[in-house]
Order: structure tokens, then sequence, then C-alpha cells
């Protein structure tokens, strides 16, 4: 699919994000939608996620993230 450019994306954005610090630990949640086809067909998705970032030499880095499906 990629190789022959059947994907196409319309519009991504994130929304409802709110970050928690913890110290040296930050959990973000919010919700990502997309409006996307492949092929022609509809691949639209939302899903909302959560992210666990730890602060390591001066740099936040994502250690886990989870995605679920939103109707």
């Amino acid at each position: 699919e990629m190789k022959a450019n059947a994907a196409k994306i319309d519009s991504a954005a994130n929304s409802d994000m709110k970050a928690m610090v913890f110290g040296a630990t930050a959990v973000v949640d919010g919700l990502y939608t997309e409006k996307s086809t492949t092929n022609g067909k509809d691949t639209s998705q939302r899903v909302r996620y959560t992210e666990v970032y730890v602060k390591r030499d001066g740099r936040w880095q994502c250690v886990t993230q989870y995605m679920t499906m939103v109707q």
C-alpha cells in the first residue's frame, strides 16, 4: 500500500490533550482524529491514547503507549 501510494490522509489532529508530571515521569492523554482513505475506501479513525514519558539525561523519552479506537 505504501509503495502504491494507496493511502491518503486528508487531515489529522490531536485534541483533548492533558499532561500530568510526577517528578521524572509524565503521563499524556489525548484524542487523535484522522480523516483518510485507502484505495478509495474510508479508513478514518478516532483513537484515544495514553503515553508515559520518563526524563533521562535531560530529555523526555516515551517508554510506553496505549491506544484504543473510539466511535
